[in-house]
């Protein structure tokens, strides 16, 4: 049984104004400010099995009347509870019944409660106040002294990973010094009271209206784009001067005011560092050293972060779970550091591998050089031996300076008896041409080159004559057989008469052309046998007549095809009617009228003559006056078609008549009909006359006769008689083209004679050149040039060489190579030994720079290994005693209570409590049984955010009472809803906070506006347009 005096007990201490309905039914209001802002039904029957039953009946009569009585705004905060006992919430037709209760949505919101919890049921807005959580450590301020103390504190900065690990590698000191020492200062006394006023200055292009009045709650509404979220975050950046989210880097310059005094801030892109990080201390109790966080502290307590509540709801990953909680309970920039921490550890750890196989390298790089080194050292010398060996050969050839040492040795050039050899050994004449000439002797056998040279120009002159003139006279020879073939087949085509026939094939077939093209489309067929026409009359005469009769025929023609539609349309017409008279009289029949009595004329009928002839005027037959109109319309048409078939043959008949006679009006009929005969005539004549000339032509095929061979022959012909061609002419050209060919065929015999005996001067001449045979003369002349070059080439040789030589007696060269080549094999070996000799030094120099360089490159690396190692253990450090979870879990903890308390009030149904254990937040409520995140619904994660967030900013006593909150209740269904905005009502009416509220949802927009108008002057909504 409930007990109802405790309760009214309860209910009288809590509800003011508080009446008992009917027994056991009460009902109470709770004020703000003299004005009821909810009111609350009790039911402590405890039958909520028959209250399920008969919920719609109930209400009714016990809410309804007041319910549309009451102020508008009481009407979307009313509440009704259910008082049951505790036990029976575990009875299932108990559990039906309540959730049957709990989610009807008429008049009012409905909870069914055990009667223990009636108190703290409707005494939940008192606890919705500041000051009763503890503010848990700051994560940063914890990594900052970690990192620092392990010279690593620019981990936390902004600079790109990679750069950053270089710079632990290079042992730099990672550690930013404050700009200036922060201290917790005494607050100002703006901080602590509600924002009145916004004048946005500089901020953003939206929203376009700039100036904003406030009360303690504000509505801001709009579609999306109109600078909702731009509106609070130029709040947030009055507090901050930054924004956490969205970035400002522009200009900008807020203003707002506090209190009723109106205190004036004014925050703008210059607003000093110092000034911003003071704040955060004072606040927050976050300690910035060089810039400014301000705006992540406000984000945390003050400012939903909408994006990570969202994520929250949606994410299903468990990893990704937890960033998002941490997002929300120690802050977007705790999460970022801790991400950063985790990105260069992960760095870190990646280039410990590369490091460590960087250190064995080299370390390998510095053995190697040492084995190299030695093997180098171990190298014999033998060039003190081959200098003294080519010394010996240098004194054999008198060289006049005999090199001292080793390196002059190497260096003494034997360039001019190098070229000597070269030029002995790649002379096509080979060194039996030049080796016995001396030096003495160079100038004479060029000189006698140049003689021999002469005389071979003189013989290719002469011989180049002779081969022009073969080839004039074989020319010429070779002409006259052309000309006589031309004549013998000149004599083939005028035996044939080709040329005759030819010409009269081409004039036939011209004149046929133009016959048929004159009696193109010429037809008389039309025209003849017309009886009712006089042939003698002109053809203009006549076309006009026909144009007279086809004109008459057509209007004609007209007239009947008009009578016959009117004939056939009183037809139709006469039928319809028959066809009325005929139903007329079947009615009349059918009503009872007499069958043998006309009922148009009253005529008595025996027998069935009436039916009979009644059928019979039903009939249809033929008209004959159809037939007769149809026919006369065909015969028409056919006369119609003859005249446009006269018609047109009389036009084409005189346009011949006017490109024939010339006076094509004039012309009579007969004139003209007879005019196409006597062409007709001509035309098949011409026919037979070319098919004459065409067979006379095929019978000249086999000679291979054409016109264009004959053009061609008379042509050349032409040339060769200087006149007519003719046969005479003909005859006398073969006379003379026989002469001409016996005369060439001597001189050609006269030119082979004269150039036996130039072939037979040149050998006698070849033969005389005693020092290298020339061969054929064709060949000699290039053959000499390039001995020439030779001579001059070692003329030029053994100039550069006596300078270097004792003076001595003219040797020729065969007597100066032997020596020189021994020297010069003894100077290559030389070179070799010194070369191999000069490499091992070079070889051991250059090893031991790059032993030098591994082993510091080993060291540094060595060194870099430290410093990893070094790094990593004081991150591995970090993660153990103070991991991103930890503080997350330490956050959680130190507001569970509130936490816990605030996600009871704004979610149901309540089957789901907060509790710290690992990465299960949440227990169910009957049982122990612990709950991921991930496991329970998007709508419960979502509460769960807006429980944290609220949280934190109920545990920031030191902070300014307000509230940003942008669309919040995504993914978030009706009733919790309802459930949210109760929360902020009694956060409202506790004085504790002040809530910016902004939606795009228009149902949303207006549920928040009758939950808290009962504030007046104290809710402002701020419409936002585009435009506005």
């Amino acid at each position: 049984m409930i007990d109802t005096i405790r309760a009214r007990d309860t209910m009288g201490h809590l509800l003011t104004n508080l009446e008992e309905l009917e027994p056991g039914i009460f009902c109470g209001y709770k004020y703000h400010r003299e004005q009821p802002y909810a009111a609350f039904y009790v039911d402590t029957t405890g039958d909520i099995e028959a209250r399920a039953e008969t919920l719609k009946e109930f209400q009714d009569r016990v809410i309804g009347g007041r319910y549309f009585d009451a102020p508008q705004n009481l009407r979307w905060n009313s509440y009704l509870y259910f008082l049951a006992e505790r036990e029976r919430f575990a009875e299932e037709p108990f559990r039906r019944a309540k959730s049957v209760l709990e989610g009807d949505r008429n008049y009012a919101r409905k909870f069914v409660v055990a009667e223990d919890e009636l108190n703290t049921s409707l005494s939940e807005q008192e606890r919705a106040t500041h000051g009763r959580a503890v503010p848990s450590r700051d994560p940063v301020t914890v990594w900052r002294t970690l990192l620092a103390a392990a010279g690593l504190q620019e981990v936390m900065g902004d600079s790109d990973i990679a750069p950053l690990v270089r710079r632990i590698f290079e042992g730099n000191q990672l550690t930013d010094s404050p700009d200036s020492e922060v201290v917790r200062s005494v607050p100002t006394v703006w901080e602590r009271l509600f924002l009145r006023s916004l004048r946005i200055q500089h901020f953003r292009s939206f929203p376009t209206i700039r100036d904003f009045e406030f009360g303690a709650v504000n509505l801001i509404r709009g579609s999306n784009g109109v600078g909702k979220t731009s509106m609070l975050e130029a709040i947030e950046y009055l507090y901050c001067g930054a924004n956490a989210r969205s970035r400002h880097a522009g200009a900008a310059r807020l203003e707002g005011t506090f209190g009723a005094e109106r205190i004036s801030l004014v925050t703008t892109d210059s607003t000093p560092a110092a000034e911003l990080r003071e704040r955060n201390m004072r606040w927050y109790g976050n300690l910035d050293l060089k810039k400014s966080t301000l705006h992540e502290s406000f984000s945390t307590f003050n400012f939903l972060n909408t994006d990570a509540a969202v994520s929250l709801s949606q994410e299903k990953d468990s990893t990704r779970l937890r960033d998002d909680l941490a997002n929300l309970l120690v802050g977007p920039e705790a999460a970022r550091i801790w991400g950063r921490l985790e990105r260069v550890e992960k760095e870190l750890l990646s280039q410990r591998p590369v490091l460590q196989e960087r250190h064995r390298r080299f370390s390998e790089s510095v053995r190697q050089a040492q084995e190299r080194i030695a093997e180098a050292r171990a190298v014999p010398r033998s060039s003190d031996e081959l200098a003294a060996l080519f010394n010996s050969y240098l004194v054999l050839i008198d060289w006049r300076h005999v090199p001292t040492s080793v390196s002059d040795a190497v260096d003494t050039t034997l360039n001019p008896l190098g070229k000597l050899t070269v030029l002995l050994e790649s002379s096509a004449f080979g060194p039996e041409g030049l080796v016995d000439i001396r030096r003495s002797e160079i100038g004479e056998r060029i000189e006698e080159v140049r003689t021999a040279i002469e005389r071979i120009e003189s013989f290719q002159g002469s011989h180049a004559a002779l081969e022009k003139r073969r080839r004039e006279h074989l020319a010429a020879t070779e002409a006259c057989k052309v000309l006589m073939s031309c004549a013998e087949r000149y004599r083939l085509y005028d035996k044939s008469k080709f040329e005759g026939l030819h010409i009269d094939e081409r004039r036939l077939r011209d004149e046929l052309a133009e016959l048929v093209s004159v009696l193109n489309g010429v037809d008389a067929t039309p025209l003849l046998g017309m009886d009712d026409v006089n042939p003698t009359l002109s053809l203009a005469e006549l076309g006009k007549s026909l144009k007279t009769r086809q004109e008459s025929l057509e209007r004609s023609r007209d007239a009947s095809h008009r009578l016959l539609e009117s004939h056939r349309q009183s037809i139709h017409r006469m039928q319809a009617l028959q066809e009325q008279l005929h139903s007329l009289a079947g009615s009349m029949f059918a009503d009872g009228a007499d069958p043998h009595t006309c009922p148009l004329c009253a005529t008595v009928f025996e027998g069935d003559e009436l039916q009979a002839r009644i059928a019979a005027s039903g009939t249809t037959s033929d008209d004959p006056d159809t037939g007769r109109l149809s026919a006369s319309l065909r015969e028409n048409s056919e006369q119609a078609a003859t005249l446009a078939s006269r018609l047109s043959a009389l036009g084409k008949l005189a346009e011949f008549s006017e490109h024939v006679l010339g006076r094509p009006q004039a012309v009579s009929l007969k004139e003209a009909l007879e005019a196409v005969a006597s062409k007709r005539a001509t035309l098949d004549a011409r026919k037979s006359q070319l098919e004459a000339v065409g067979r006379t032509l095929s019978e000249l095929e086999p000679l291979r006769l054409t016109a264009d061979e004959f053009a061609l022959i008379v042509e050349k012909l032409a040339e060769a008689v200087s006149g007519a061609v003719n046969l005479p002419a003909i005859e006398a050209l073969e006379t003379r083209l026989e002469e001409d060919n016996e005369r060439l065929s001597a001189d050609l015999v006269d030119i082979d004679v004269e150039q036996t005996k130039l072939n037979a001067s040149w050998q006698s001449f070849a033969a005389t050149f005693k020092h290298t045979p020339l061969g054929d003369w064709q060949e000699a002349k290039q053959k000499l040039t390039k001995y020439e070059v030779a001579l001059k080439l070692l003329s030029d040789t053994l100039s550069q060489i006596v300078p270097l030589i004792e003076e001595r007696s003219d040797m020729t060269v065969a007597e100066m190579l032997p020596a020189f080549r021994a020297a010069q094999q003894a100077q290559l070996k030389l070179m070799e030994a010194f070369a191999r000799e000069k490499h091992a030094v070079d070889v051991v120099t250059r090893l031991e720079g790059e032993s030098r360089s591994a082993a510091s490159e080993r060291d540094t690396a060595r060194d870099v290994l430290v410093r990893l190692q070094s790094a990593l253990g004081a991150i591995a450090t970090l993660k153990e005693t103070s991991s991103l979870t930890s503080f997350t879990n330490e956050a959680l903890v130190a507001r569970i209570t509130e936490i816990g308390d605030i996600f009871h009030r704004i979610h149901t149904p309540q089957e789901f409590a907060v509790q710290i254990g690992g990465d299960a937040f949440l227990r169910r409520r009957e049982g122990t049984a612990r709950v991921s995140l991930s496991q329970v619904s998007t709508g419960q994660r979502a509460a769960f955010a807006l429980s944290i967030f609220l949280g934190m900013n109920l545990s920031a006593v030191t902070a300014p009472p307000i509230m940003l909150i942008d669309d919040p209740v995504a993914h978030i269904d009706d009733m919790n809803t309802l459930s949210f905005l109760d929360y902020l009502r009694d956060i409202v009416v506790a004085g504790s906070c002040q809530i910016f509220f902004a939606t795009a949802d228009d149902k949303l927009a207006a549920l928040f506006s009758h939950k808290f108008s009962f504030l007046g002057d104290d809710f402002r909504t701020h419409e936002l347009t585009r435009d506005s």
